[in-house]
């Protein structure tokens, strides 16, 4: 769905500990010209405990251990979309693993059970029941 966010947890894990320090460098370049002009983020880097998405995310590793982040994505407001992008993983400032991300953007077509349309008038009026103790009204959809 347009504006939707998809996340996925990326795991790097460290078997042992390094005799010296580590530079690691995580970064998502989108490859669509019209998607790099937005203002937001389609895909961005956070780690698990901020709740922050950047486009690079660079940290130093010493200690064997477990490091997760958070890969997410944003569908653009765009209906039937494609976005490919790609994530670099660098150590020491060298690249060394690069892999395609994919998301698809779908606006799905949805029937309103309880509408009615009057040629006449050309108007769609629904027929909803309203409960005084309630606030909201609910319409109900179908998806096709």
């Amino acid at each position: 769905m347009p504006g939707a966010v998809q996340e996925q947890q990326f795991i790097i894990n460290l078997k042992r500990d390094l005799p010296e320090p580590m530079s690691i460098n995580l970064r998502i370049i989108c490859e669509d010209q019209q998607l790099n002009e937005l203002d937001e983020y389609i895909f961005g880097i956070r780690k698990s405990c901020i709740y922050e998405y950047y486009e690079e995310f660079s940290f130093k590793a010493e200690k064997k251990g477990e490091f997760i982040f958070i890969l997410g994505g944003k569908a653009p407001k765009f209906p039937n979309y494609d976005i490919n992008c790609k994530l670099y993983l660098g150590i020491n400032n060298s690249t060394l693993i690069t892999t395609d991300i994919l998301m698809k953007t779908r606006v799905p077509k949805l029937e309103c059970i309880k509408e009615l349309y009057f040629e006449d008038e050309r108007l769609i009026k629904l027929n909803i029941s309203v409960n005084k103790n309630k606030k909201d009204v609910r319409v109900p959809f179908r998806l096709l």
